[in-house]
């Protein structure tokens, strides 16, 4: 029989409400509105977003304290999910939060009686991280991690990559590859995507998708890749495919950092590299990628896509024509990326010169001698030979067949 009596509460906003801790009619019915404890409501162990700033949990803190908290809690009865995980603690709480886990957080902290939730119920564990990730994503911004560990659950269920991609807004299924790629980043350089990191500190999104690439790498690919660029050997490589994977990949971190590489040369460093241990390089030679006549040709097809690429022939008028709908923030994206570009082309350049100046000059006696005109050669036409050549018992014998004296 359901509990009528509850007791009312005093919310921070001055408004009174009736709260109950026994089962309540309200609770099973969908989409239905109401106050509730927030020692009732349990976090999602596999919620979306793993990652909260501190800095916005207490400003969240500070308002809630003063207003309350003024959009519901999406909930679901955990009875009717059981695929939710939560903490032991958390066991005897009836509710597990869907969305607004950063409201409960904050207003816990703060001291508030009770908390406004929706009740949502689910047909399966699918149709709930559906909507987690929707309702989460227009809340705040998830983290790339938040995103990666959400899809790869949700591929581990059979998910089609279709369907999660939708679910995030996007039309192509190679983001959801992508995404998925920074799970199998080292945790070293899962922890550089924390959004509370500095600009300079964190590990740029697309730099960390092409490392999360690397897969099954060699002993010997690592240990030709140290030699290339002077690093010194790992003493633990590890036995897996994945410890290998994470060993190349804070190797290859370690260079990007070493160089200060842009995140466009980054990534063209990256993919080069990837191309190259993927094919399992043996130790006792140098792999093909590494011979100085191919690194020439991929400098020179760089070179060229750049000065002979189809933007190189637009003129300004046509810039303006199909940069007409991009907003000023995309523009400044597209800015920064030309800027960077530019700048790894100019480091280049001053290789190049350096290296141009230090070969030597050609002697003028060999550069004259290279570049002279060629004399034309005289035909040479061999002069008939005559009995006067001929040694005396060859003279003889010819008179002999002939029958001369």
């Amino acid at each position: 029989m359901e509990d009528t009596t509850g007791y009312v509460v005093r919310l921070p906003d001055g408004k009174y409400v009736t709260i109950h801790h026994t089962p309540q009619h309200w609770w099973n019915e969908p989409r239905h509105v109401g106050y509730i404890a927030p020692e009732l409501l349990a976090p999602d162990l596999d919620q979306p977003r793993q990652e909260m700033v501190e800095s916005e949990l207490e400003e969240l803190q500070i308002a809630i304290a003063a207003a309350g908290v003024r959009e519901p809690i999406t909930v679901t009865l955990r009875q009717c999910a059981p695929w939710i995980r939560v903490e032991p603690q958390y066991e005897n709480r009836p509710f597990a939060i869907v969305s607004g886990h950063r409201r409960h957080l904050s207003a816990t902290r703060a001291g508030v009686p009770a908390v406004p939730v929706r009740v949502v119920l689910y047909d399966n564990e699918t149709q709930h991280r559906d909507d987690a990730v929707l309702l989460n994503g227009q809340r705040h911004d998830m983290s790339p991690m938040d995103e990666a560990r959400d899809i790869k659950r949700r591929l581990t269920l059979g998910e089609r990559p279709e369907a999660i991609a939708r679910s995030y807004g996007k039309n192509n299924v190679s983001w959801v590859h992508s995404r998925n790629a920074l799970n199998n980043l080292a945790p070293a350089l899962q922890a550089l995507l924390n959004p509370t990191l500095t600009r300079e500190k964190q590990l740029p999104v697309v730099v960390a998708i092409r490392l999360g690439s690397i897969k099954k790498p060699s002993p010997a690919s690592i240990a030709e890749f140290c030699d290339e660029y002077d690093l010194t050997q790992p003493r633990e490589l590890g036995d897996t495919e994945e410890e290998l994977a994470h060993t190349m990949q804070l190797l290859m971190y370690e260079v990007i950092q070493g160089q200060k590489m842009t995140a466009i040369v980054a990534c063209h460093f990256v993919e080069n590299t990837r191309r190259a241990t993927g094919s399992g390089a043996r130790a006792t030679h140098k792999s093909e990628k590494y011979e100085p006549r191919k690194r020439v040709e991929a400098l020179l097809n760089y070179l060229k896509s750049i000065s002979q690429g189809l933007p190189t022939t637009w003129s300004g008028a046509e810039f303006t024509r199909i940069c007409a709908g991009q907003t000023r923030l995309q523009m400044g994206e597209h800015l920064a990326l030309a800027l960077e570009a530019g700048k790894s082309l100019v480091e280049i350049i001053e290789h190049l010169e350096t290296i141009e100046r230090s070969k030597p000059h050609f002697d003028e006696r060999i550069t004259a001698l290279l570049t002279a005109p060629v004399a034309p050669v005289q035909k040479f036409t061999p002069r008939a030979r005559t009995m006067a050549d001929m040694p005396p018992e060859e003279v003889a014998a010819i008179k002999a067949r002939l029958g001369l004296r």
